[in-house]
C-alpha cells in the first residue's frame, strides 16, 4: 500500500525513456494534419536549427512551435485531442522492456511519477492511463476566452526545472529510496538525485 511518504518513488522521464522517440513534434501533426504541420516545420526551420547549434534554449524552441501549431485554438478542443493522442497514438510507441520495469514498480506499491519537458494536456491522460500516482511537465497558459496563448505556464519540465518540479511534488514525502529512468542530457540532474539511476534502459549506478 502507498499510505506513507517514506515509500519508495520511482520517476520516469517520457520522451525516448517510456516512448520511442518523441511527443511534443507528433502531437502538433496529430492536432493540425500532415499538410499544415509540414508548412509550419519548414516555417520553423531558422528556429530549429538555432535550438540545435544551442543558440535558443528549450523553452524558447518549444514556445516557437506551440505559438505557430497551437496559439488561438480553444484550450478544451486541445485537452480532447491531447486525450485522444494519448490513447491512441502514444500507446504504440511505449517501449516494452520500460512498460515491464513501470509494472514491477507497480507490484511493489512504489509511488511512480512521470517527469518530462513535453506537454501536460497528454502526459496526464497517460499517466492516468497507466497508474502513475503524479505528472510532473509542461503546462500550456490559456488566457481569459479559454484559449492557447502560445506560451508555458510555469515550469518547463526540462534539466534543472524538471528536479525542481519533482522534489516540488515530494515535498511532502520523505521515500526511503528513490528510483530515476532518463534518457538524455535533459534528465542529468534527476539522475544525479537518484538512489537508484537507470540510463537508456541500463542501470548505471545505485547509492546506498
Amino acid at each position: 500500500m502507498k499510505n506513507n511518504g517514506r515509500t519508495p518513488v520511482a520517476v520516469f522521464d517520457f520522451d525516448g525513456t517510456i516512448i520511442s522517440g518523441d511527443s511534443f513534434l507528433p502531437f502538433m501533426r496529430y492536432v493540425v494534419g500532415g499538410w499544415k504541420y509540414y508548412c509550419g516545420m519548414l516555417f520553423l526551420l531558422p528556429w530549429l536549427g538555432s535550438y540545435a547549434f544551442g543558440v535558443i534554449d528549450n523553452r524558447r524552441i518549444k514556445e516557437k512551435v506551440i505559438g505557430y501549431f497551437l496559439k488561438g485554438k480553444p484550450a478544451r478542443d486541445i485537452r480532447e485531442l491531447g486525450e485522444s493522442y494519448a490513447e491512441s497514438f502514444l500507446h504504440t510507441k511505449e517501449k516494452p522492456k520500460m512498460m515491464a520495469k513501470i509494472d514491477e514498480h507497480l507490484k511493489e506499491s512504489h509511488v511512480l511519477l512521470l517527469a518530462s519537458a513535453s506537454l501536460l494536456v497528454y502526459l496526464e491522460p497517460w499517466a492516468e492511463i497507466n497508474q502513475f500516482d503524479g505528472v510532473c511537465g509542461a503546462k500550456l497558459e490559456v488566457n481569459l476566452e479559454e484559449r492557447i496563448t502560445g506560451r508555458i505556464c510555469g515550469n518547463n519540465g526540462f534539466g534543472q526545472e524538471k528536479l525542481d518540479a519533482v522534489t516540488e511534488w515530494l515535498a511532502e514525502r520523505n521515500p526511503d529510496k528513490t528510483y530515476a529512468y532518463g534518457d538524455s542530457q535533459g534528465d542529468k540532474e534527476l539522475l544525479d538525485w537518484a538512489d537508484v539511476k537507470t540510463f537508456k534502459g541500463r542501470l548505471v549506478s545505485i547509492d546506498e
